[in-house]
């Protein structure tokens, strides 16, 4: 994705972490991104001071990580693997952060075992996630727009083909879940929950310039835009390992 490597990014046409402010003071943190894909949110990390770590499943994203951290001039530590099974140590890092990334992730509560396992106590997990609702539909309901939403209890596997900026497809897959799937895992793995963030859609004027251009340019991006209008889309979710957990 064109992403910002300046700001830590939550999710599409929504206020980004320099003014949300959820992660903290982050210089000389020892901060673990898991499925970073491309590496903007760790690359912004590292220009902000932290000690910035980076995991993904993609050799390709990795490499792509690592060029642009090149080219923004910064170190950041990237490697190929799995978020279900991290390849660190125990209480490494102070903090451990993704952004929409988790429904990818298949073993949810084991993810959330591994992520505190690798934090230090009292360390943090911060991440964002679509919310259930983004599997509604925009439609409209006595001539005012409505958000329709079907089976919100039925768990499953979502299939469809995303276009890339070149005009190919890929076949991808993600995980429908609850919103008290993701509470259970976090609260069941060792996390008191501390904040929750529905984020609301930015208007139009201060917007990222990058979302901006692509609201121009793509119509699944003006419907998303549209959509967003009317229910949460993206949330944060900001938890701590705790010793009673």
């Amino acid at each position: 994705m064109r992403i910002p490597a300046d700001d830590v990014y939550w999710g599409e046409f929504v206020t980004s972490e320099s003014k949300l402010r959820i992660l903290g003071d982050v210089k000389s943190k020892k901060i673990l991104e898991i499925g970073c894909g491309g590496a903007q949110n760790s690359i912004a990390l590292s220009k902000w001071g932290a000690e910035a770590y980076g995991i993904d499943l993609s050799e390709k994203q990795i490499l792509y990580g690592k060029q642009l951290a090149r080219n923004e001039s910064v170190r950041v530590n990237l490697i190929v693997g799995d978020m279900e099974n991290l390849p660190f140590r125990n209480e490494t890092f102070d903090l451990v952060t993704t952004a929409i990334s988790l429904h990818y992730v298949r073993r949810l509560p084991t993810t959330m075992a591994e992520v505190n396992r690798v934090l230090e106590m009292n360390g943090y997990f911060t991440f964002s996630i679509q919310h259930p609702l983004a599997d509604g539909k925009l439609a409209r309901r006595k001539g005012k727009p409505a958000v329709i939403v079907t089976d919100y209890f039925k768990r499953r596997t979502i299939h469809w083909r995303e276009k890339l900026p070149d005009g190919s497809q890929v076949r991808m897959h993600s995980y429908y879940r609850t919103m008290q799937d993701y509470f259970d895992a976090l609260t069941g793995n060792g996390f008191v929950i501390e904040r929750y963030v529905e984020l609301e859609r930015l208007g139009k004027d201060a917007l990222h310039a990058l979302d901006r251009e692509d609201i121009s340019k793509r119509p699944e991006a003006r419907r998303l835009y549209g959509l967003m209008k009317h229910m949460p889309y993206w949330v944060i979710l900001k938890a701590r390992k705790s010793a009673g957990g």
